[in-house]
């Protein structure tokens, strides 16, 4: 599904990603984890273009899409791959229903009927349907980060990709994203994700990478990463994060 090949990522002296070779099977659930600063973040931003590689290449179902290519090839995978953040970025002045229905009415040309139908399906789905004419301001921090989810949704992506997406949440709403999340990853979403919710990476992720000083420092099944990791650095970091 998504590959990148010798992926070197700098900005002027700082190289912050160091020749990073990785492929996303469909329907896979891959869940990044390191320490901040490691460069996970950027590696999530190459593999949907929001940010193109010093060198190497990313490719899309084997086509390259990173580099000189033509526009086409860069807008049409945005449409394949979403993207939700640690801040929700919905737009204010917009309900939730207007939030969710904007892009796939201006980039997918939906009618505004097939889009709000869609729409309305999404958040029946997450038991947010009686908030569609609220105002994000109206709205608690999960349950924002739950319409930015669905918004993601709407675009009906191939791939989602998170970025720390409860970091920003006061700890009694974290569970409720992660459920969502959760669904996702049994409905069989391909989904990649940069997250510190170790409990998540545990009980749904497929592979787990270890990244560090922007490199794929190790990358196995959860069970081995958190019970048998080869790399002293991986076991100094989980031993950190899961007993302090």
């Amino acid at each position: 599904m998504i590959e990148l090949h010798n992926v070197k990522k700098s900005y002027g002296d700082n190289t912050v990603l160091k020749n990073i070779n990785l492929k996303v099977n469909d329907g896979e659930v891959v869940v990044i984890i390191g320490p901040s600063g490691s460069g996970k973040s950027t590696l999530l931003r190459q593999m949907n273009l929001l940010e193109q590689p010093t060198s190497g290449d990313v490719r899309v179902d084997g086509q390259i899409v990173s580099g000189k290519v033509k526009p086409e090839i860069v807008r049409k995978t945005h449409e394949k791959i979403g993207m939700v953040f640690q801040k929700f970025n919905l737009f204010p002045h917009y309900t939730v229903l207007e939030n969710i229905t904007h892009a796939p009415k201006k980039v997918r040309h939906l009618d505004k009927e097939d889009a709000e139908k869609l729409a309305l399906h999404l958040l029946g789905q997450i038991g947010l349907i009686d908030k569609k004419d609220s105002y994000p301001a109206s709205l608690s921090g999960g349950q924002q980060q739950r319409i930015a989810i669905i918004r993601a949704l709407a675009m009906q992506p191939e791939v989602l990709l998170f970025d720390e997406p409860t970091s920003a949440l006061d700890p009694e709403m974290v569970e409720e994203v992660l459920k969502v999340m959760k669904d996702l990853a049994k409905s069989g979403m391909t989904m990649v994700v940069v997250t510190h919710e170790m409990g998540f990476a545990k009980q749904v992720g497929d592979r787990v990478l270890f990244v560090d000083d922007g490199q794929i420092l190790e990358e196995d099944t959860p069970e081995e990463i958190f019970s048998h990791a080869k790399e002293a650095r991986t076991r100094s970091f989980i031993s950190k994060i899961l007993y302090t």
